[in-house]
């Protein structure tokens, strides 16, 4: 994308901040324009930083009066990236099951179940694993003492 592509493109999207008037959400706009952003980004040198300075051209600014700056404009679209609004990359046609020989072709794999309930759970992060223990009788003496020592940590 040349600079005057770019210069016509930061207009679309400073108008686009507002409609007739209100004001629209940047994170929306963002998303309108998350295919033309994602190509900057990957076009562009410094990135964020330039694509920052080329809305400020266009004369992009928030509602306060201030100019959006790079890490803005970087977290915004990294929301839209990781929500639902980005649209998803073009996926390669996949071929036909005829067209593949017996060989290529898999059975359909069957979905699997929650894990059972007899397995022990994961323990939490940050937290150590307890030692296994082995299927013996505990006395009610024994895990007194064990409460004992757990209250005084």
């Amino acid at each position: 994308m040349d600079r005057a592509q770019r210069d016509e493109w930061a207009k679309a999207f400073v108008a686009d901040l507002e409609v007739a008037g209100e004001r629209i959400p940047f994170e929306q706009v963002v998303a309108k324009h998350f295919a033309v952003l994602d190509e900057l980004n990957r076009e562009i040198r410094r990135k964020w930083v330039s694509i920052a300075a080329i809305l400020a051209r266009a004369g992009a600014m928030r509602q306060n009066g201030r100019l959006y700056n790079p890490g803005q404009l970087r977290a915004a679209v990294s929301r839209v990236r990781n929500s639902d609004r980005a649209p998803s990359p073009p996926q390669p046609p996949e071929a036909p099951r005829a067209a593949q020989s017996p060989a290529q072709q898999r059975p359909p794999v069957a979905p699997q179940g929650p894990p059972s309930s007899s397995a022990a759970p994961a323990p939490r992060p940050g937290t150590r694993a307890a030692k296994p223990v082995a299927d013996k009788a505990v006395s009610p003496e024994e895990i007194v003492k064990a409460m004992g020592a757990i209250a005084r940590k």
